[in-house]
């Protein structure tokens, strides 16, 4: 029985420790660590997604995020050099927002805002999600024709079978030709009239157009909750990477195939940067990922508590009489001992691996939307003009 409580609390000491490693947006700085050089052009894309609505700071303790620190932080990124800008799905209304007449008429007053907000941000393009109609088809298209971004739904149709938004855009930044294209999935947009298509089918077409159009990298965003976009995800060829959007995760990066696949974010706390570097040669679908070293950084502080404990268990039964049931146990302590060993070897191994020189490379990081952030004076305007509240409806 002891041998086996060891067992489930050593497994819970590693479950609660090794939590803290799969969260990709760290806090990590923008500049690149020592060893991290790039060569080739780099392309920087800030995203943001699943804001729900929320327009101001989290209520949490401290105060994150907000619509105007965003519009701070997007404009201090574009004081650094060429940036695209995009929306990954999720932006409008909270999941149960349009449910309850009051909540529903506060969740268009918030989607009106939001999108004037995108307008002077100058966003690029909009992944349309299920949450991201709650002013309708048409009123949507409006506020993006005006606001100068794109919207995109690749296997969105409306009753007639037509598409109401675009399944691709093409973009340049910073001379290299960068496309996007969006598939959606969920029930929600029964109650804008429209229908979802099979996206894997739709997302091919859109690929293949975007290859014969020119582009160098193509991101794909996918407006769908993590175990819709997972069973597709990994088949997608011909893409650099994918934005997925649709019940506010934040998780690692994660490799599905030949590309990655990252969450966009929760309630708007924080704006996303994805740079990508093509290398001496360009990326050729292959991309060395700069977080992997940061995660096995952060993942190696807490397996050293784990190791330090783990010894110490050990060290004690090796102090008790031997009996059938000590020994058993020693055995168990000790390969366990031997499994974090060698978990630490490979992370350390991670942690010191660099790229090639010429070699293509990903990295993600967080932009914090912390108070060191002034708010956007005009972006502030807005939301003031508006009577909306000075905090989120709930804590992330």
């Amino acid at each position: 029985m002891r041998a086996r409580s060891s067992k489930a609390n050593w497994a819970r000491r590693c479950a609660a420790a090794l939590s803290l490693a799969i969260i990709v947006f760290s806090g990590a700085p923008s500049a690149l660590a020592a060893g991290e050089e790039r060569s080739g052009k780099n392309v920087a894309i800030l995203f943001s997604g699943d804001a729900a609505g929320e327009l101001a700071p989290c209520g949490c303790n401290p105060p994150d995020g907000g619509l105007s620190r965003r519009a701070t932080a997007i404009a201090q990124e574009r004081a650094k050099g060429p940036v695209l800008l995009i929306e990954a799905g999720g932006a409008l209304a909270a999941p149960n927002a349009l449910k309850d007449g009051t909540q529903a008429q506060q969740a268009r007053d918030k989607a009106e805002v939001t999108l004037q907000a995108m307008a002077q941000m100058r966003y690029d393009a909009m992944a349309v999600g299920e949450r991201d109609l709650p002013l309708g088809v048409e009123a949507l298209q409006g506020y993006a024709e005006r606001g100068g971004f794109v919207l995109l739904g690749a296997n969105l149709v409306d009753a007639e079978g037509k598409r109401p938004f675009q399944g691709h855009s093409l973009h340049e930044v910073g001379g290299v030709r960068v496309g996007l294209f969006a598939v959606a999935g969920g029930a929600g947009f029964a109650r804008a009239g429209l229908s979802v298509r099979p996206p894997l089918a739709a997302a091919k077409v859109e690929i293949a157009a975007l290859k014969k159009r020119g582009a160098k990298l193509i991101i794909g965003l996918l407006a769908m909750p993590y175990q819709e976009a997972l069973p597709i995800a990994h088949l997608f060829t011909g893409v650099d990477y994918l934005l997925q959007s649709g019940d506010m995760r934040r998780a690692a990066p994660q490799l599905l195939g030949t590309h990655l696949m990252a969450p966009v974010g929760e309630r708007g706390i924080s704006l996303g940067k994805l740079t990508l570097a093509l290398g001496a040669k360009g990326s050729g679908g292959t991309y060395f990922n700069l977080n992997a070293g940061r995660e096995a950084l952060v993942e190696l502080s807490q397996l050293e508590l784990l190791v330090d404990s783990q010894r110490e268990a050990l060290n004690l039964l090796l102090q008790r009489e031997g009996s059938p049931e000590v020994l058993a146990q020693r055995k168990d302590e000790a390969r366990m001992l031997e499994t974090l060993q060698k978990r630490r070897a490979a992370l350390e191994r991670q942690s010191k691996a660099r790229p090639k020189p010429g070699a293509a490379t990903v990295l993600v990081e967080e932009l914090h939307l912390g108070d060191r952030l002034s708010s956007d004076p005009e972006v502030k305007k807005l939301i003031e003009a508006r009577g909306l509240s000075a905090t989120q409806s709930s804590t992330p």
